[in-house]
């Protein structure tokens, strides 16, 4: 098969080759990025026969190099691919290929189009016809800023530049002015200008964050879809916030541009992308007219008998609501209001489940529910599952809730319904039972977490934090910042400052001291046989794992700094079972799990090796 012979020097020179024929001459495995979930890359090396340059493989096509389909030395046919400018060189992302041929060697001496003397206007056809000239293109992007300036856009920033949009196979048909549009699987973190189109199917509550006057910010996230059924995962951060979390409405369709594109972090992004968008200040959002051709409901339930604590970790589950509480209000621990209402949801699986709706969900769902008739059929996109009771669900900042949605599993729903399947043996999944805080004792090794399930099972992301058992190793405790000057009242432990005069200052007492109290808020690395992970310990956890109280370390470190180093270094390499809490936070615009110790167990290994047998006996092997 013949290869387009100038499609390499037409790549580089921005013009539009129809489904070029090239060869593929190498292929490199990248090094995944560090983002929990991340998925690796493959860059590529394609070839004309005259010249080759860089290509990089959409993640979507992974499995043909994973399988050997495509090999090196393969002559495809690129069926879908954007040409996109990244640190001054340009570079093809591939979207779609036809594999023609894997057992062909080499085709010609091509040479590095970077280094290359072209004629960037011409190439051959792949028929083997003569080679033609191509007039020069006028960039896509130049009329969608025509079109922008005359919708007067929103905006969080400068005016964007919209999209390169070489192949004319990344647009799609619809209405007008639509020709700029950037299909979301499009996306890839090698682009920088872009416009793509979506419906808001969710949009979470805005988050906070003050940890000093170099790290304040806020932030909200909401998920979209477009046309072809494709979601993405957005966050906004701070004066975008303030630009567009009241425009942001569900069920309505905007244009987005302005964004950073990254891969997602699957420790909180649930949508079927691998990838996520972030936007700032030079954020861009249209509001546009409905478009028929994105659908409202993207809703793919499971069955509720299928649902397994120990595999999954979210879900989107449709059934009827056979029972509900009154709304339930608490304080947290650190002293922040709380609610929820509990549904019990079941579906034509014979099975149910207890599901928690969190803060204004539970008090929207009350109030329908309340007010309208009995075993209303429900679908919620984005529960989290868990092992508490069994098995549960609960309700995040993005989950989604449609009201008799308009999809198929309704139907069989309210035929099960009608056929007294609702008061026939339903089989609960969630038993009666407590749980899931910081003051019980030590759970079995069989209800445990290791430290690598603390990030697949994404604990922390909900209204609540979790609180976790964990048994591990100390293996590292920092030694700087181990402990702040805190107030000698009882029961205070705020953070004095020091006077000029050698006293201490409380803002919380507004009073003077002549001194203050040390106190632990330690960092270390716990271990375990699958990683390791950060987590933090406060007084009474530090002055257990130390064996000595912050004072006393205080001191210590004045007056020999060997034996304050010998004293930490004791504290290593001890087992305990941790009790944590688990919490999603945000640091430096970035969401990390913190993980603080609530309490340290020695472990009683007699105790332990029953247990670990017992849960051996069990499997019956």
């Amino acid at each position: 098969m013949s290869l387009t012979v100038g499609a390499v020097s037409g790549f580089v020179s921005g013009r539009d080759i129809k489904v070029p024929v090239v060869q593929v001459i190498d292929i490199k495995k990248i090094e995944s990025s560090t983002a929990a979930g991340a998925k690796e890359r493959f860059r590529l090396i394609v070839s004309d026969g005259q010249h080759f340059q860089k290509a990089m493989l959409s993640t979507q096509l992974n499995d043909l190099v994973k399988t050997q389909q495509l090999v090196t030395n393969s002559i495809v046919t690129l069926q879908e691919y954007i040409c996109n400018e990244v640190q001054g060189r340009r570079i093809v992302i591939i979207l779609g290929l036809q594999i023609n041929q894997t057992n062909s060697a080499k085709i010609g001496n091509p040479v590095n189009i970077e280094t290359a003397d072209t004629n960037a206007n011409t190439y051959a056809d792949p028929s083997g016809q003569a080679p033609i000239q191509q007039p020069a293109q006028q960039p896509q992007y130049q009329n969608m800023q025509q079109q922008q300036q005359q919708q007067q856009p929103f905006r969080g920033g400068f005016q964007g530049n919209g999209p390169v949009v070489r192949q004319q196979q990344m647009t799609r048909p619809g209405p007008q002015g639509d020709a700029h549009i950037l299909p979301i699987r499009a996306l890839n973190p090698y682009q920088n200008k872009w416009v793509i189109k979506g419906r808001i199917t969710s949009k979470g509550g805005i988050k906070t964050w003050d940890k000093g006057p170099n790290n304040q910010g806020k932030l909200f996230s909401c998920e979209m879809i477009d046309a072809e059924g494709t979601e993405l995962r957005a966050t906004f951060f701070r004066d975008a916030v303030d630009n567009f979390y009241d425009m942001l409405q569900q069920d309505q369709v905007f244009t987005f541009s302005g964004g950073q594109v990254k891969m997602a972090n699957k420790q909180y992004n649930t949508t079927n992308n691998d990838y996520e968008v972030t936007f700032g200040g030079h954020a861009e959002v249209v509001p546009v007219a409905n478009d028929a051709s994105i659908k409202k409901i993207s809703l793919n339930p499971i069955p509720i008998a299928t649902l397994d604590p120990s595999s999954m970790t979210h879900a989107d589950i449709l059934g009827a609501v056979s029972e509900f509480s009154d709304i339930q209000e608490f304080t947290s621990k650190a002293g922040r209001p709380l609610s929820k209402v509990d549904l019990t949801i079941a579906d034509n699986s014979g099975s149910s489940v207890r599901v928690a709706f969190w803060g204004d969900k539970g008090h929207q769902i009350h109030e329908m529910l309340s007010q309208g008739p009995p075993n209303q059929i429900i679908g919620i996109k984005n529960c989290k599952i868990s092992d508490y009771n069994g098995c549960s669900l609960s309700t995040l900042n993005t989950s989604n809730i449609f009201v008799d949605p308009e999809v198929p599993q309704t139907a069989a729903v309210k035929q099960w319904i009608a056929s007294g399947g609702l008061t026939s043996g339903v089989q609960s999944k969630s038993q009666a039972g407590g749980g899931g805080v910081g003051n019980q004792g030590p759970k079995g090794v069989t209800e445990r977490y290791t430290c690598k399930s603390l990030q697949e099972n994404r604990l922390g992301t909900g209204e609540k934090p979790d609180y976790v058992d964990v048994r591990g190793t100390i293996t590292f405790i920092k030694r700087e910042n181990m402990w702040y000057p805190a107030c000698p009242e009882e029961g205070v432990n705020k953070k004095v400052v020091q006077q000029p005069d050698g006293s201490w200052f409380c803002e919380q007492t507004n009073k003077n001291y002549p001194n203050c109290e040390n106190r632990y808020i330690m960092s270390c690395v716990i271990s375990d046989f699958t990683g390791s992970q950060w987590v933090t310990c406060f007084n009474e956890t530090g002055q257990a794992l130390i064996g000595r109280t912050a004072d006393d370390m205080a001191a210590l470190r004045e007056e020999n700094e060997g034996l304050f180093d010998q004293a930490v270094m004791e504290a290593n390499f001890s087992n305990y079972v941790f009790r944590l809490r688990v919490k999603e936070e945000m640091n430096n615009d970035e969401t990390r799990l913190r993980c603080s110790v609530i309490k340290a167990t020695s472990i009683d290994w007699a105790s332990e090796n029953r247990q670990l047998l017992a849960a051996i006996t069990s499997y019956s092997v």
